[in-house]
């Protein structure tokens, strides 16, 4: 059935943009790496950013800022990582966010650690915060954790 009033007939032509440029990824996005932990070592990464926070209550930080700052001080100091540390797979999991960009880099491009050590992103993320959070605990260098933060 035909309308009656011409304008209702008239088909409008859609707007097609002759170039489109993919666009730009933000420079501090973050790329989130969940690894699992059992409730020993959960307690653990609690009890160490409380422990931050009273020699540095000037700092705001929440407990996944902490872990990617121990995450990042394992990759700055690659010596104190310990790759044979049991590793099991558990409900429990903490978060990390570190910068895309690093990501890349370091963990999960052509040359990262997944691919040298044929292992998957929670994995190295495990083996590096917990290695970060003994060695850390171990000696009560929070000073140096607080010095990653600028490169965050």
């Amino acid at each position: 059935m035909e309308n009656l009033n011409p304008i209702f007939e008239m088909k409008i032509p859609k707007k097609i943009s002759e170039k489109t440029k993919p666009r730009k990824t933000r420079n501090d996005k973050k790329h989130p790496i969940k690894f699992p932990v059992n409730e020993n070592i959960q307690m653990k990464f609690r009890q160490s950013l409380i422990r931050f926070k009273r020699i540095y209550p000037h700092v705001q930080m929440t407990q996944t800022v902490y872990n990617t700052l121990l995450l990042s001080y394992a990759l700055s100091n690659e010596s104190i990582i310990n790759w044979t540390m049991p590793y099991k797979g558990s409900k429990l999991y903490m978060t990390t966010k570190i910068l895309e960009e690093v990501y890349r880099q370091t963990i999960g491009g052509e040359n990262g650690l997944t691919i040298r050590k044929g292992l998957t992103d929670s994995k190295v993320a495990y083996y590096l915060t917990v290695s970060a959070l003994l060695y850390i605990e171990k000696r009560g260098l929070y000073s140096e954790i607080l010095q990653q933060a600028k490169y965050y």
